[in-house]
């Protein structure tokens, strides 16, 4: 369900995160992509991967960090073709 460049770029960032042991806030993934976005474009983007089941959002304190889903490691690594 990954559909758009952007998309793909902040699951990127997020799954390379968790590939470090880090979680990242919406505004830490918002000063780490490309493209340049505020920071409600970015939640929107956001809400909607967690509308479809690849990301989570946790509550950390008074912060909102993103963990991907196993749903998201499907999405993410196997190709259109193949799924």
């Amino acid at each position: 369900m990954i559909k758009t460049r952007k998309q793909r770029e902040i699951m990127s960032l997020i799954l390379a995160g968790v590939a470090r042991c880090k979680l990242y806030t919406a505004e830490e993934i918002n000063q780490k992509v490309s493209f340049a976005c505020s920071e409600g474009a970015t939640r929107v983007s956001l809400r909607f991967l967690v509308a479809h089941g690849i990301l989570v959002k946790k509550r950390v304190g008074r912060n909102v960090i993103y963990s991907p889903t196993p749903q998201a490691y499907v999405d993410f690594y196997v190709l259109p073709e193949h799924a």
